[in-house]
């Protein structure tokens, strides 16, 4: 019986130690999360301002192109022949419009024989790409946006 009184002691002794050790681990653990989750917000503020700036440079770039065309067409008819090549270059750095697919009129029949995902191709009704449909979103100038559609 003296035996297994004496080892107790100990082994409570070095059970406290493990505890201070694990609470020094949690505490660190809690101070690396703290310290990731404002790392997180500040990229998350950058990011915001980034995109906040490619639509100023986007919507500027729009209306200098514009004025770029007003003051061609103006010459045009000032000198009675076309700047082609300008009118090329313009054309050109001009977004291109989006092509929309239409909806079925028929709804797709309840067994789902027909618009499997399996063969990679849209979601049937949704009207989204593959990287839409997981949760991108399309920006103004039709480059998809991951952080976009997570706000």
């Amino acid at each position: 019986g003296a035996t297994a009184s004496s080892s107790n002691p100990s082994s409570g002794g070095s059970e406290e130690e493990i505890q201070a050790k694990y609470r020094r681990k949690y505490r660190r653990l809690q101070r690396i999360m703290k310290d990731l989750v404002f790392e997180n917000a500040a990229l998350c503020d950058h990011i915001t301002q980034v995109q906040e700036k490619i639509g100023q440079r986007t919507e500027e770039r729009r209306y200098l192109l514009k004025k770029l065309l007003d003051h061609e067409n103006e010459m045009e008819t000032q000198l009675g022949r076309p700047c082609s090549k300008l009118n090329e270059l313009i054309a050109n750095s001009l977004p291109p419009k989006r092509q929309y697919k239409k909806r079925e009129k028929n709804p797709p029949p309840p067994n789902g024989a027909t618009g499997s995902a399996a063969d990679g191709s849209t979601k049937e009704g949704t009207g989204k790409s593959p990287a839409e449909a997981a949760g991108a979103a399309p920006m103004g100038n039709g480059v998809l946006s991951e952080q976009k559609g997570k706000e």
